[in-house]
């Protein structure tokens, strides 16, 4: 096992290499060199959502929201390989500095990140930023998609029905409510557009075929099938389906071929036509799953009542109803032996329904029927209205707070994913006016460069956003009057965005930069007006995908305070967490921001951003405040890292030692004959076989124990802080550590696998200082837990169970002395 613990914030170095033998007695070597950032989580919100997929002529939005909001430096690197060829790469950056709210939109003199022809595009973001304590706060992220010729030949789907339901009896569209023991999933929709509703007890399964409208991709595939040289066709039906059925559907499957029939995984150098597909599941702030794949994929289910790895804003409850995922998608089809290389683009929307929803799982066209299609319902329901559309903002959001000299970038995904056009109105002080208006792509993507500008003037700036879905569904072409969207919550049709100078003091707080809401609970937030000015405060509620409340509230005696209630905004947004991150109280769990800004009687604006993640009041200081976000870290002490040694350290006093050369002095034996003195490699040791215990009674307290043992067979107990029935009992096995803490009844503290090989001399560290209980061996840490109700101070106690017999020597108790 590997276990190492950073003692300190920043950059490392991990290089590794191993071997592994197969059956056959053939060694593989391997390893590598990695680069890992030990920080405080910085969470981005990209303009962009990861795995979005493109069309040739589109622009990528590389801006970011980071919470907390902190001026971070920002860094986005996109490679583009045209034609998947990387002789034909085209590399773009655009780096800068966030504002002090965290809003990072693309610099004026940023270029534009054209998509300039069909293949294959990576995104790489970072944002760091150091705090007054030196404290390093990181975020980054990594993805890839496709990029498709507009008019592409090959055609990206999901596919019909749930997966285990032969391909004859599938159907485009369906009502599919799980039944009890039933563990099949839905795919992806077959068509582009479609959404897909489930309940809670149903699960998705993330699979792209494609259909070849021009006839050589199919054709090359069934050639390579011809051969048995086409592999991996995966699929879950009962009977698995044909090629020729699979076809009829438009449901190609894409994989790889080699040209002397082996598996592409024994020999990747004999491929000569590749097949693979790029997914992505993305709830606005949660990446859900994201996979690159062939056909032959067992695993790219989910079910969703997970927390998706913990990121920040998930809670013990998983997905709630109203929440949402666009399901993108991108394939990829590039025979080499005919230069024939191909791409397609997907996207698909996901959403959660309530428990009593009557009709169940189910996959159908948008906008209930009014094409002449089936109907599955609205996409959700709020506040008593049913959505077909909305419009969900990633660049400048609902209550960003822009600097003058940032640039205003609108950026969006609609829902459903389809092309549709998009206007939105610009209104601001002076009687400022800006439209924007375009049309998104074929997945719903929407951004145009050009439509950038940078706000020049502080005060309050309206953003009317509608979307109007002109274009065909899988259900067929629309006809007037078409649907229309916006933001879901929306005010006024839109959302506020706040400008303020770069020079303006920010609104001062009472809230200290880091706290914790304990349960379900409003959060007051209380902020103080410059030189007690009266004025009007605005403020914007948001969360990722949804403006939950915006609106002003009223001063007193210079303070104002603005409340963020979730119970009662829950009654509208069935989506927000009452369970937290446990699940075994009540308690936040949602990523949610609160902006603040005040107009002043002098005609200056002043703001404030307070971050909500789960539990956790982030309020980055401002100006003359404290620069740290977190408290002062304390370095840690040579006494608390894993030294390797039982030697007490020159920053430490000697207590206690014995190393049995001149007799066991010091230590009380339970039974006496039980323990012996014996020669192990040139030293003299003690010994102890059966259930035996050696005492060495002291009244220690915030010291260091360190000593060699040897496990000749079975187990072992090393008791520490022992004194009136009370101790520590750290278990050691040749698989592993356990510690348990007797007050005097027993309380499971921690444990861990970790192999101690037999018969060996290890080194062993068990240590009580600053509330901290720490357990290393052969200097690993291998145990740290909090201790916050320390027991009183106590000696050691030696003890060997039945069954087993150990050795022990150079025992050391040790006492900082700084």
């Amino acid at each position: 096992m590997f276990d190492y613990q950073f003692p300190l914030y920043g950059e490392y170095t991990i290089e590794m290499t191993g071997t592994v033998e197969d059956v056959y007695g053939n060694v593989y070597e391997g390893g590598g060199t990695y680069t890992v950032f030990v920080a405080e989580p910085l969470d981005i919100e990209p303009a962009t959502l990861p795995m979005t997929p493109f069309e040739v002529g589109d622009a990528l939005n590389p801006g970011i929201t980071v919470l907390p909001g902190v001026p971070a430096k920002v860094e986005v690197k996109v490679t583009l390989l045209v034609e998947s060829d990387p002789d034909q790469k085209v590399e773009y950056l655009v780096s800068g500095t966030a504002n002090r709210f965290g809003t990072f939109t693309p610099p004026p003199d940023a270029p534009v990140i054209e998509m300039t022809g069909p293949g294959e595009l990576l995104v790489e973001t970072t944002a760091h930023y150091t705090d007054g304590n030196g404290v390093l706060w990181m975020g980054a992220t990594r993805w890839g998609q496709v990029v498709a010729p507009p008019d592409s030949s090959l055609i990206a789907h999901g596919r019909r029905g749930r997966d285990d339901t032969p391909i004859n009896k599938v159907k485009l569209w369906f009502n599919a409510p799980i039944t009890p023991g039933d563990s099949a999933h839905i795919n992806l929709p077959f068509a582009r557009g479609d959404i897909l509703w489930q309940t809670n007890d149903d699960a998705a399964r993330v699979i792209i075929s494609v259909q070849d409208t021009e006839g050589l991709v199919e054709e090359a595939i069934r050639a390579w099938d011809r051969q048995g040289n086409y592999h991996s066709r995966g699929d879950h039906g009962d009977p698995p389906p044909t090629l020729d059925q699979r076809a009829r559907a438009g449901e190609l499957p894409l994989t790889f071929a080699t040209r002397s029939g082996l598996n592409p995984a024994l020999d990747p150098s004999d491929i000569v036509t590749y097949g693979y597909w790029y997914s992505g599941i993305e709830r606005p702030g949660e990446r859900v799953r994201e996979i690159i794949s062939d056909d032959d994929v067992g695993t790219a289910y989910w079910r969703f009542d997970d927390m998706y790895a913990f990121q920040p804003g998930m809670g013990a409850n998983g997905d709630m109803p109203n929440d949402f995922k666009f399901q993108f998608g991108g394939a990829v089809f590039r025979d080499t032996t005919q230069e024939l290389n191909r791409y397609g683009i997907y996207g698909s929307l996901w959403v959660m329904l309530p428990d009593n929803d009557r009709k169940g799982s189910r996959v159908f066209p948008p906008f209930q029927g009014a094409n002449g299609g089936p109907s599955g319902g609205p996409i959700m329901t709020l506040a008593g209205e049913a959505i077909d559309a909305f419009v969900v903002p990633l660049a400048v959001r609902p209550g960003t707070i822009l600097e003058t000299g940032d640039s205003f970038s609108f950026a969006a995904q609609l829902a459903p994913t389809l092309p549709a056009m998009v206007d939105v109105t610009v209104t601001g002080p002076d009687g400022f006016s800006r439209a924007i208006s375009g049309r998104a792509n074929a997945i719903g993507y929407f951004y145009d460069a050009t439509e950038d500008f940078v706000v020049t003037t502080p005060g309050i700036y309206h953003v009317s956003v509608t979307a109007t879905f002109d274009s065909p569904t899988s259900a067929g072409p629309m006809t007037e009057p078409y649907p229309t969207g916006t933001v879901l919550g929306a005010s006024a049709n839109g959302f506020d965005v706040y400008v303020v100078s770069p020079e303006s003091p920010a609104l001062s707080t009472t809230h200290p930069a880091w706290s914790v809401v304990k349960g379900f609970q409003s959060v007051p937030l209380q902020v103080s007006l410059p030189q007690e000015q009266s004025g009007t405060i605005y403020y914007t509620i948001g969360m990722p995908g949804f403006l939950l409340e915006s609106g002003t509230v009223k001063s007193s005696e210079g303070w104002t305070t603005m409340v963020y209630d979730p119970a009662r905004l829950s009654r509208t947004f069935p989506n927000i967490d009452a369970v937290g991150r446990t699940g075994y109280e009540p308690g936040l769990a949602d990523t949610v921001w609160v902006n603040i800004l005040m107009e002043g009687e002098d005609g200056n604006f002043y703001a404030r951003q307070f971050t909500l993640q789960g539990p956790d009041l982030i309020v980055p200081p401002q100006g003359s405040e404290i620069t740290a976000l977190l408290p002062t870290p304390i370095p840690p002490i040579p006494s608390e890292l894993p030294t390797g040694q039982t030697d007490c350290l020159t920053t430490e006093v000697e207590l206690f030692a014995s190393d049995f050369e001149s007799g066991t002095n010091g230590w009380e034996f339970n039974p006496p004959s039980a323990w012996s003195v014996v020669e192990d490699s040139g030293s003299k040791v003690l010994l102890g076989k059966g259930h035996v215990h050696a005492y060495a009674n002291g009244s220690w307290d915030e010291v260091v124990w360190r000593l060699r043992v040897k496990l000749e067979s079975g187990r072992m107990h090393l008791n520490f802080h022992d004194s009136n029935g009370r101790r520590y009992l750290i278990s050691f096995a040749d698989e592993g550590t356990q510690l348990i803490k007797f007050s005097p009844a027993d309380d499971f503290l921690d444990d861990v696998s970790a192999y101690h090989s037999p018969d060996e001399w290890h080194m062993v560290e068990i240590s009580l200082l600053q509330h901290v209980l720490r357990i290393s061996v052969d200097g690993v840490q291998e145990i740290v837990t909090s201790e916050p109700d320390p027991l009183d101070p106590g000696g050691i106690w030696l003890e060997v169970l039945d069954g087993s017999s150990a050795k022990f020597d150079d025992i050391h108790i040790c006492e900082p002395s700084e």
